[in-house]
Order: structure tokens, then sequence, then C-alpha cells
């Protein structure tokens, strides 16, 4: 996906796993942390002043592409709503693609935002999601997130998350956010 201002890239190119998750259903957000200087340990909890209090977990088909969306609400009534309207792909904020793995190994997805003012060089965020099984109807949500710059534009003269990818390959991780819920209800 090519944009000149930042916008979400979704990486859809693998089906949704080996299995069908049994980890669908709608979570009460136990924990929410972030570490702005690494991704050693957890940081310091934000869970307080996000605003959210539940996210769900339902398989989405989109242009063809099964994957698993984790999405977070402010309250519950609305996260019920949102989680049983089988049109609905939240793609944004305080959303989570997982496109590949199984609830045995862990699955994983991503995206990547990149952009640049006035026909400079590019920078963005690559982020690395893991959703992980933590047993006793806990799930654990890990993303990592690695700030890049300096790399080119492309023959379009837009910044591509591609190149951003790219970009950050090798590179150290910046960022970690955690998120922790219990599973209140199936969907």
């Amino acid at each position: 996906m090519k944009t000149s201002i930042a916008i979400l890239a979704l990486v859809m190119v693998v089906g949704c796993g080996d299995d069908s998750s049994e980890l669908l259903g709608i979570y009460t957000l136990d924990s929410w942390t972030e570490n702005d200087s690494g991704c050693g340990s957890e940081g310091p909890s934000v869970l307080e002043g996000s605003g959210m209090s539940h996210f769900y977990v339902k398989e989405i088909s989109f242009f063809g592409q099964e994957f698993l969306n984790a999405s977070l609400c402010p309250e519950l009534p609305g996260c019920r709503e949102d989680a049983s309207d089988s049109e609905l792909i939240s793609l944004g904020l305080f959303s989570y693609a997982f496109e590949s793995g199984s609830d045995s190994k862990g699955w994983t997805g991503g995206g990547a935002i990149a952009g640049g003012g006035g026909g400079g060089e590019c920078s963005g965020e690559v982020f690395d999601y893991l959703m992980t099984d933590e047993g006793d109807g806990m799930v654990r949500i890990a993303v990592e997130v690695r700030e890049v710059s300096g790399f080119p534009r492309d023959s379009d003269d837009f910044c591509d998350t591609d190149a951003a990818r790219e970009a950050a390959e090798g590179q150290p991780c910046d960022r970690l956010e955690v998120l922790t819920g219990t599973f209140l209800e199936a969907i």
C-alpha cells in the first residue's frame, strides 16, 4: 500500500493460520503496559488513561484473506455490538490483525506506517504483533514497534510501507506494548 500520509498497512498475505481459533470472544482488558525505551521488559501501565475496558477477538474475511482481528472497546455494550457485527472490520488504531499461527503456537501479524513531508526521505514505524493463549481464559497481545527513518521514496514519490519494513529489518525494538485480557463471553 502506498501513501504520502501515515496510514496503517496490514500485512495480509497469508491465510488464517493452521487451525480455527478457540480464542474467539469478548475479553475484559486486565492490563495494558507500554515501555517507550525498548522491549527488554514491560513498562508502566497505561490502562487507566486509555479509556478502554474490553476487547474482542473474531475471525474476519477481508478481500478473500482470513485473519483474526482483536479490537479494543471503551465499554462492554459497544464491544458486544461490534463483535457480533459480521460486516464490521476494525483495521485502525486499537485494532490488531493476526494473519498466521495457531492457538498452541501463537498468532502473528503486523503493519507499518510511512510518511514524509515535502519530498524528502521517509520515516515511519513498523509493528509486529503476537497474541498468545496464556491459559485459564487469558490472552496476551504483545506489540513490538521499530522506528525507521532515512529510507527513500518510491518511483511515484510516495513513502512505501514495504520500504519501511525493509528498513526495520535487523533494527532493535524501540517500544513494547503488552495487553492482557480474561475471557468474558462468547460472541
